[in-house]
């Protein structure tokens, strides 16, 4: 029995073998634009950059998210672009990348929230616990078994289980009582 070659399959032994390997490119309106990311730290140096998904040149449309870690006391203010706008002060912050895109983080010193409160745990939105004043912060506590929440005494006000603050220029320490 003679076995014979598709046209698809003699096209391809052709480029493999013959050099010609425009025959399986795509068509020129099935390629992907390709575009570049960079991300850095401004010159204060106060932190440090990430994004996910890991690479430096992307398919045209790809979302791309940004994470800035501050060193010590210090937390992210902004992203900004090449010309130096402020494009986001969301950390993370995720975009569409359309276009080259380089951004820089800047970090200034921030302002520590302390939510070490007994027979609980309190959850911090955004993680923290150091912020960019004018942070909106979002604390909920979870009281230990056999344990029940009366009320936020310090730093917070209430009796709701999640409450928010928007942070200042000043530490601060959240407090509740907690009573068995």
């Amino acid at each position: 029995m003679k076995k014979h070659l598709t046209t698809a399959a003699a096209l391809a032994f052709a480029a493999l073998f013959l050099g010609a390997c425009d025959l399986l490119t795509a068509p020129e309106d099935q390629k992907k634009e390709m575009f570049t990311f960079s991300a850095a730290v401004d010159a204060d140096g106060n932190g440090a950059v990430s994004w996910s998904p890991e690479s430096t040149s992307f398919a045209k449309g790809t979302v791309i998210t940004v994470t800035g870690t501050g060193t010590g006391d210090y937390a992210l203010s902004s992203w900004k672009d090449a010309s130096g706008a402020v494009v986001s002060t969301a950390n993370p912050y995720s975009f569409t990348l359309n276009a080259d895109t380089s951004l820089t983080a800047s970090f200034v010193e921030g302002v520590r929230i302390n939510a070490d409160i007994e027979h609980a745990s309190v959850t911090l939105n955004p993680p923290g616990p150091v912020y960019a004043p004018n942070t909106v912060v979002t604390a909920t506590i979870t009281p230990d078994s056999g344990y029940a929440f009366c009320g936020w005494t310090a730093g917070l006000a209430g009796t709701s289980l999640s409450a928010s603050l928007t942070v200042g220029s000043a530490d601060v320490s959240l407090s509740a009582s907690i009573q068995p």
